[in-house]
């Protein structure tokens, strides 16, 4: 860190916020739905890794691969 840079940490949801919206704001909106696409990704992804309740309440543990899906 330089010496004559501000203190670069959060304190806070407060601060997370605004730091998170004020990085929006300079994406392009090319960047941002590049962003949209890899959080959607990674929440597939994270999904499949998580064990689900059926409706007769039995638990299954996830069996499927942790690879990301194919391409389309």
């Amino acid at each position: 860190m330089n010496p004559g840079q501000q203190d670069w940490q959060a304190h806070g949801w407060d601060d997370h916020e605004q730091a998170f919206l004020e990085t929006g704001r300079r994406m392009s909106f090319r960047a941002k739905l590049q962003w949209l696409e890899d959080a959607h990704a990674l929440a597939r992804r994270l999904a499949k890794q998580r064990r689900w309740m059926d409706a007769d309440g039995a638990i299954h543990e996830p069996t499927g691969s942790v690879a990301e899906d194919p391409p389309q």
